[in-house]
């Protein structure tokens, strides 16, 4: 289990969600159940989504990568905030996983900047 912020404009949109269950689960199966089977949440949620956003098939676990090379992309946190929002214990993944996302960035460098002026 993770405790993780909410981003200001999600919260309205995941509390109404909430609110229409009995505040144990966001999903549920039709037998008030929580989904334990993730091909049925991507069969009937994920894929119909992604088909009206006219989105190419990601696994939703991709959300999880957009995310966080965006944020550090972005410059909205430092790895080791990123490392604490994902919930993980250290750095390692961040900069194993993420930041090799960034180094493909050299070619927008720019070069003329003065660094001791």
């Amino acid at each position: 289990m993770r405790d993780i912020p909410i981003l200001d404009f999600l919260l309205p949109l995941i509390e109404e969600l909430y609110n229409l269950h009995d505040h144990d689960y966001l999903f549920k199966t039709q037998y008030n159940q929580p989904y334990r089977d993730t091909n049925v949440f991507v069969d009937r949620y994920w894929k119909p989504l992604l088909e009206e956003l006219k989105i190419d098939y990601r696994r939703p676990y991709n959300t999880r990568h957009t995310y966080a090379t965006n944020m550090l992309y972005r410059n909205l946190v430092t790895p080791v905030e990123l490392a604490q929002l994902l919930g993980h214990v250290s750095t390692e993944m961040v900069f194993n996983v993420y930041v090799a996302y960034l180094d493909q960035n050299y070619k927008a460098f720019d070069r003329s900047i003065s660094v001791y002026s």
